[in-house]
């Protein structure tokens, strides 16, 4: 209806991966001629924009960064936050679900915690109102008693203003993102981590490709993989932190929301432009 009122429509995805949702699958191919008619289609990764050129869809098809906020403002300061200042932290961030592998996180850090007595884990994953991530939750705060690590990891279920969420990552000696397979494309969680300028750790998975310049991988998704990677990070952190801050601040700035959003007008002021014929 846009399209027939002379309106261009401009869409972002995240994915264009096909869902199997309920026994049945879903897929973008399902609204080809819809995506047809859009004025532009952007997507964040490359595999993304394979999708699409295979389904055809190749002249209004582009990448566009996801961006991320440089401008704010954090101050940890409070008796909370001095509870764990001084520690070697490491941190992960994001909505509790199961498939951010925030559990083998836990069990990692529980193998490596005896060698390393001032290690400390930080938890920054908001619940999110579902079922499935109020469970996730429980079986988080059940594998800490289990592993006797209630002193040795805090776990933040809370939705937290941004400000306060990067106070809490400013603690940090690395960032984790300790992710399970997932269809999604693009992370934004792994961004607010980037922004703290502390090294970044991923799972090796698609959903990090666009990052991938910028973190460092974790041999696999297990919790051996990720007990391994956390061994490597707490011998030599420093060093991770001085090969990595460089690219890092040079990536956040091109791919600072102000400098996108003007990329972005550009665009679509030479789009509007060019169908007047100017």
């Amino acid at each position: 209806r846009l399209v027939n009122s002379n309106i261009d429509v401009f869409i972002t995805f995240h994915s264009t991966a096909d869902v199997a949702e309920g026994g049945t699958s879903k897929s973008l191919k399902q609204l080809l001629p819809e995506l047809r008619s859009a004025a532009r289609i952007f997507v964040h990764s490359v595999s993304d924009l394979v999708n699409l050129k295979a389904f055809g869809l190749i002249a209004n098809t582009s990448l566009f960064p996801h961006g991320v906020k440089t401008d704010i403002v954090t101050s940890a300061e409070g008796s909370a936050f001095d509870q764990i200042r001084g520690k070697t932290i490491i941190s992960s961030y994001g909505f509790l679900l199961p498939h951010k592998g925030i559990r083998n996180l836990i069990h990692a850090f529980g193998n490596v915690a005896g060698r390393h007595p001032d290690a400390h884990l930080l938890l920054v994953n908001a619940e999110y109102p579902v079922d499935v991530s109020i469970q996730e939750t429980v079986l988080c705060r059940r594998l800490i008693q289990e592993l006797s690590l209630s002193d040795r990891v805090t776990l933040i279920t809370d939705f937290l203003e941004d400000t306060e969420s990067l106070a809490w990552l400013s603690l940090s000696t690395c960032v984790v993102f300790p992710y399970e397979h997932t269809q999604e494309s693009s992370s934004a969680a792994v961004r607010w981590g980037l922004t703290t300028g502390k090294p970044v750790y991923c799972t090796p998975l698609p959903i990090f490709d666009d990052v991938r310049d910028v973190v460092e991988f974790l041999p696999s998704t297990d919790v051996k993989g990720i007990e391994d990677g956390l061994c490597a990070m707490l011998s030599d952190h420093q060093a991770s932190r001085e090969q990595l801050s460089g690219r890092q601040q040079e990536w956040l700035k091109d791919h600072d929301w102000r400098h996108l959003s003007n990329r972005l007008k550009n665009l679509l002021q030479s789009h509007a432009m060019n169908k007047r014929g100017i």
